[in-house]
C-alpha cells in the first residue's frame, strides 16, 4: 500500500473532522468518569445479568432446565425393558411431564410480553429465527400428542421408542436453536450462565 493509498483509506474510515490520535496525557471520551459520560448524554447499555432482562433469562433458564430434566427422564424410562410391568404407564407419565414442561416453556417464550417479543424489540434482525422457534413449538407439541396417543393405544414398544427418540431429537435441536437465538440477542450462553 502506498502512502497515497493509506491516506485515502484513512479518509474513508475516519469521519470528517475526527482526530485519529491524541496528545500525550489527553483522555479519550471512553476514559472519562461515569459522571462526565452521563453529563455528555452517554449512558451504558443495560446489563442483561441484572434487572428484568436478567430475571427473564433466569426464568427461561429454569424452564429450559425443567424441560431438559423431563427429556432425560423420558429417555431413561423408554430405555427400560418394555416387558417390565408398568413400562407403558411409566413412558406415558414421562411424556406427560415433557408436555407440561414444553407448554410452560412456550407460555414464557410466546406469551404476551414474552421472550420472543422482547428479542424482536431488541434485535429485529432476528425475526426469522424467532419465527422458526415459534413454528417449532407447534411441531413439537403435535409430536408430543402423537407419542401420548401411541402409548395410550398400547402401541408396539419398538414403534413407541422410535417415536420418543424422534421427539427427543426434535427437542434437543429446538433447545440448541433457542440457545443460539438468545446468544445472538443478548450475547449470553443460556446453557452455562452469564
Amino acid at each position: 500500500m502506498t502512502t497515497n493509498d493509506a491516506e485515502r483509506a484513512l479518509a474513508v474510515e475516519a469521519p470528517a473532522g475526527a482526530r485519529l490520535s491524541r496528545a500525550p496525557g489527553e483522555e479519550l471520551p471512553m476514559e472519562k468518569s461515569p459522571d462526565q459520560a452521563e453529563a455528555s448524554g452517554w449512558t451504558p447499555e443495560p446489563d442483561v445479568g441484572s434487572g428484568s432482562g436478567g430475571q427473564r433469562l433466569d426464568t427461561i433458564r429454569q424452564r429450559r432446565d425443567a424441560l431438559g430434566a423431563a427429556m432425560q427422564a423420558l429417555e431413561t424410562t423408554v430405555a427400560r425393558s418394555a416387558a417390565a410391568p408398568g413400562w407403558a404407564g411409566g413412558v406415558g407419565a414421562a411424556i406427560a411431564e415433557v408436555r407440561r414442561a414444553l407448554e410452560a416453556h412456550i407460555a414464557d417464550v410466546e406469551g404476551p410480553d414474552g421472550l420472543l417479543e422482547e428479542i424482536l424489540d431488541l434485535a429485529p434482525r432476528l425475526a426469522h429465527m424467532t419465527q422458526e422457534i415459534e413454528d417449532e413449538h407447534d411441531t413439537l407439541l403435535e409430536s408430543v400428542i402423537r407419542v401420548e396417543k401411541a402409548v395410550d393405544r398400547d402401541a408396539d414398544p419398538r414403534a413407541t421408542r422410535r417415536a420418543v427418540i424422534s421427539l427427543l431429537g426434535g427437542l434437543v435441536i429446538h433447545r440448541q436453536r433457542g440457545s443460539d437465538l438468545i446468544y445472538e440477542a443478548y450475547n449470553v450462553d443460556i446453557g452455562t450462565g452469564y
